[in-house]
């Protein structure tokens, strides 16, 4: 459900009222300019003893609109507590290892669901190590929490508090049915990282990053800009790591440093052969229904619905992204007609696909529907 209020008392006072089994937790997504006070809303929450767990996003959505302010609540039964991992500013942080009822229950594949700080350096790094350890046995969704600004601040929490560079994994006692798309197009490419240190992107073709970057764009598209014209239009083009079989996976260049470097939530590996992808609307568009397809289970009803919409297709479709939203709710609702999609904008998208290989994308949406 959606809330109108940020103020942590209202927020609290909502998810009081919902009834609530034993082995579930509350999932509470809050929105940046809401400006919730969110050390108030976890001491009120553990002082009435309710499991939760949540992110701080630049938007919310609810229907076919886009709110910066309020919450999103929703209530998912649990196999296990939530999970923290802390320090992912770091390689050297650590996950537990997945036991007990995650690896037991063999009789259908849940989920887990993965909120993180979308800016922190080692996004990667989790997913693979996540993936390690449980494969194919779940299904994966999840999204990137933050504000992008130059100044970070704490974007996840849980009733041990509020942080940065951390994740928080949640194993959910439900199947799932999951659309990945973006309908980005091709313009050019291969271009190789000869350079990179994580998430910076030093050089490209051996030359610097962001000037090989701008120049390739430039020659695919038949155009010149000055660097203030090209940083209103670097969210319309991005990196496409190739996968056989499915769409490229997507990664934008955040920012770009004063020595020209271009941070790149995700990671990118040195050798990394890379195509140039520019966002086109219509497309886009159809990416989204389709996505919404791919997550419908038509002969189960879903108990849950979760949208996870990159921040910088918002950004570039403007006022065509309600477009998007309803195309993502009218399929849904050929199988459900109550059904009211609701989700996030993030900083970047979590999913596996249905081979189950688990991936971290940019500029793409997630459709999530999850089932008893």
């Amino acid at each position: 459900m959606y809330l109108k209020s940020s103020f942590a008392e209202d927020i609290v006072r909502e998810i009081v009222d919902l009834e609530m089994s034993d082995n579930e937790a509350v999932m509470i997504l809050l929105a940046v300019e809401g400006q919730t006070d969110v050390d108030e809303l976890i001491r009120q929450l553990n002082y009435h003893g309710i499991d939760f767990f949540g992110g701080i996003f630049p938007g919310l959505i609810h229907g076919t609109k886009v709110h910066h302010s309020g919450a999103v609540v929703q209530k998912f039964p649990l196999i296990e507590k939530p999970i923290l991992v802390k320090g992912l500013d770091s390689q050297d942080f650590g996950i537990p290892p997945f036991e007990g009822k995650i690896l037991e229950n063999t009789s259908k594949k849940n989920t887990l669901m993965i909120l993180l700080d979308g800016m922190t350096e080692n996004i990667t790094q989790l997913l693979h190590r996540t993936f390690n350890s449980l494969g194919n046995s779940v299904n994966y969704i999840g999204a990137g929490a933050g504000f992008l600004q130059v100044e970070r601040n704490p974007c996840v929490f849980t009733p041990a508090g509020l942080f940065q560079d951390a994740a928080i994994i949640v194993p959910i006692g439900m199947e799932s049915g999951l659309g990945v798309h973006h309908g980005l197009e091709f313009i050019s490419g291969p271009i190789i990282v000869t350079k990179s240190n994580n998430h910076v992107i030093q050089e490209l073709n051996w030359k610097n990053a962001y000037q090989e970057y701008k120049d390739t764009i430039e020659k695919a598209m038949g155009e010149k800009w000055n660097d203030d014209e090209f940083s209103e239009l670097i969210e319309n083009f991005s990196f496409g790591i190739y996968c056989e079989d499915r769409e490229y996976i997507a990664r934008v260049p955040a920012r770009v440093t004063e020595n020209g470097e271009l941070i790149c939530p995700g990671g990118m590996p040195e050798n990394a052969a890379l195509s140039i992808l520019r966002s086109e609307s219509k497309k886009m568009l159809q990416a989204a229904s389709k996505a919404a397809k791919e997550a419908i289970h038509p002969k189960t009803k879903a108990r849950n619905t979760l949208v996870v919409e990159c921040l910088g297709r918002y950004n570039f479709l403007g006022n065509e992204f309600n477009a998007e939203l309803s195309s993502i709710a009218r399929e849904l609702k050929k199988v459900d007609e109550k059904v009211i999609p609701e989700g996030i904008l993030s900083v970047g998208e979590i999913s596996s696909y249905q081979d189950g290989i688990l991936e971290f994308f940019n500029c793409t949406v997630v459709v999530g529907r999850f089932y008893e």
